[in-house]
């Protein structure tokens, strides 16, 4: 009897995830600008905070955001999210930080802090489920938001990018680094949106994974060079 009420809770879980998974709306900020401004966001449409949010740029927020439990949250590591407001995530919801987000109050259930933070009254994490708090994270003091000035200039560096194709993608994801200065043995981890490793491989500079028996979902794609993390948000079929 025990072991029949475990399966039925388990079946009750996977199919709660599986169906959330399903109905999740993305949206993914498309330049630098206004969390309240159209022009801001993927199609022209405002984000609802119920459902998957990819930031990829400056952001400045000028309201408090909640994300309820069946949101996600993600700022990948070139991106800022910024306000003079609170940031807080319920129980069940997913947050993770790889660049850089300020507020008044940030307060982490679910997810991680692999960037910075840097809260002017309250910096919290209290997990409901996991919670990695290895990022860096500051209390108080003073910081302004405002979006960066483009300075149109051709870029000769040669910082690397990572480019994720297609995205989203159904059964092989092609992936490269570029860079004359890349070594050609490089870590690639992809992890789903609990922190979880799908998998870790070497890889050269460009390639390709096959990941035809992935479930279909979120995950996180990131190539180690330099000591540094190069992350990109891909999408399963």
């Amino acid at each position: 009897m025990k072991k029949l009420f475990r399966n039925i809770i388990l079946l009750a879980l996977v199919t709660f995830w599986a169906i959330r998974d399903i109905q999740a709306i993305t949206y993914y900020s498309i330049q630098d600008g206004y969390w309240n401004d159209t022009e801001t966001w993927q199609g022209g449409v405002l984000p609802d905070l119920a459902d998957t949010i990819i930031i990829h740029h400056f952001i400045i927020f000028n309201q408090d955001l909640n994300v309820p439990s069946t949101g996600y949250m993600q700022i990948d590591s070139s991106a800022t999210l910024c306000g003079i407001y609170n940031l807080e995530t319920d129980c069940g919801s997913y947050f993770y930080n790889w660049g850089t987000v300020k507020g008044d109050r940030v307060i982490i259930t679910d997810g991680g802090n692999y960037g910075f933070i840097h809260a002017l009254q309250q910096y919290t994490v209290s997990p409901c489920l996991i919670t990695t708090p290895v990022g860096a994270a500051q209390i108080g003091g003073t910081f302004t938001c405002a979006l960066p000035i483009s300075i149109f200039e051709p870029d000769v560096s040669d910082e690397p990018e990572l480019n994720a194709f297609p995205n989203p993608f159904f059964d092989r994801l092609y992936f490269d680094l570029i860079s004359e200065t890349l070594e050609e043995n490089l870590t690639i981890i992809l992890q789903d949106y609990t922190g979880r490793i799908i998998l870790e491989n070497f890889v050269g500079k460009t390639g390709y994974l096959d990941l035809s028996r992935l479930r279909s979902g979120i995950y996180i794609l990131k190539v180690l060079h330099n000591e540094r993390w190069y992350v990109k948000t891909v999408i399963k079929e």
